[in-house]
């Protein structure tokens, strides 16, 4: 389990499936919006996909297809996915399609930044007219009953943009958002998240943290050699709609997908902590908490096994031991921090 990746096989031997929380959600599915899914859905939301209803959007019409027939395969509660482009309202938006697919974006990608960070992948092959429409249009309209209840976006900065066109979604019915978010102009007109976070805390959303990061440099230096830092190029961004922070008004439906999401996303205290809360309001909860034992438990021999592992990929290719050693940070970057962990005569 390198890297500590939650999958449906560790959710399924963990007993996940069998509590009262999945079995409420099985009988009655989360309604997923992933934009953006060139792809497929994101894993995160596949490893548990029995209990998603899952609508996703990809402008481009052939690889909305492609998404399509992955997602048939994968045992969602409810699956479709439109080839549209999401906005703030229902005029026509052109995409830019770049070399690399998934670089894709309404916005045009900055000569200045593609220049300055040796960008590859962002070379301009056609422009695309994409019909659109607001995310509260389709949520309001024909989408399944639970739609928006989680909102996924990666859209290559027309997040803030869509946010704008699903309000009502945001205010009636979203409880987590994972919305990427930018922190250098990449692409001309996109926000950086300095805009994307007073708008979702000015919606009652709760910043909870990053995944995901990835990090810039001009690459004067040769990061196999040599050490350094990077500046922060984008992230993942997560919000939820936080139970404890609206105790009066949070449902029993609201802490529920708070809950799972938390679950799937690796914030285990955290759902252990809501979860405590429902059982305060009278959702059966008892049996997570062993379920969220064995899915986050360390088996003692992994670390020793994933060192010896490292040790002895070093050993095979020396002069990529330092690549060797940040790869096995980066699996771990998104994870706990330990400095409030004592270690010695009294930890």
């Amino acid at each position: 389990m390198a890297g500590y990746s939650l999958t449906r096989d560790r959710l399924q031997q963990g007993g996940f499936f069998d509590t009262g929380l999945a079995r409420r959600l099985a009988a009655d599915p989360v309604g997923l919006v992933d934009v953006g899914a060139r792809w497929g859905i994101s894993p995160e939301f596949a490893a548990a996909a029995p209990l998603f209803s899952a609508l996703a959007f990809e402008p481009d019409p052939e690889e909305a297809q492609r998404v399509l027939d992955k997602g048939r395969g994968q045992g969602w509660a409810g699956f479709a996915v439109e080839a549209k482009a999401l906005g703030r309202d229902e005029r026509p938006l052109a995409l830019n399609l770049y070399s690399r697919a998934n670089n894709s974006s309404i916005h045009p990608v900055s000569p200045r930044a593609k220049v300055r960070y040796a960008l590859g992948g962002f070379e301009l092959e056609r422009v695309l007219s994409v019909p659109a429409r607001s995310l509260d249009a389709i949520v309001f309209g024909d989408a399944p009953a639970r739609a928006g209840e989680v909102v996924k976006l990666d859209t290559q900065g027309a997040e803030l943009d869509i946010l704008a066109g699903a309000e009502r979604t945001l205010h009636e019915r979203t409880v987590c958002i994972i919305t990427e978010a930018h922190f250098f102009r990449l692409y001309d007109g996109a926000p950086f998240f300095a805009e994307i976070d007073p708008h979702l805390r000015g919606l009652g959303f709760t910043f909870i943290g990053f995944s995901d990061f990835q990090n810039r440099s001009s690459k004067r230096l040769d990061k196999r050699t040599h050490w350094g830092r990077e500046r922060v190029f984008q992230a993942d961004a997560i919000y939820f709609r936080d139970p404890l922070d609206a105790k009066e008004t949070a449902t029993p439906r609201v802490v529920d997908v708070a809950v799972l999401m938390a679950v799937l996303l690796g914030y285990f205290d955290l759902a252990l902590e809501w979860a405590a809360f429902g059982e305060e309001i009278g959702l059966a909860a008892t049996d997570l908490g062993a379920a969220i034992d064995r899915i986050a438990s360390v088996d003692p021999a992994e670390p020793p096994d994933e060192i010896a592992a490292l040790l002895a990929a070093i050993e095979r290719d020396p002069r990529h031991g330092h690549v060797l050693v940040g790869k096995l940070v980066d699996r771990y970057r998104d994870l706990t921090t330990f400095h409030d962990i004592p270690i010695g005569p009294t930890g």
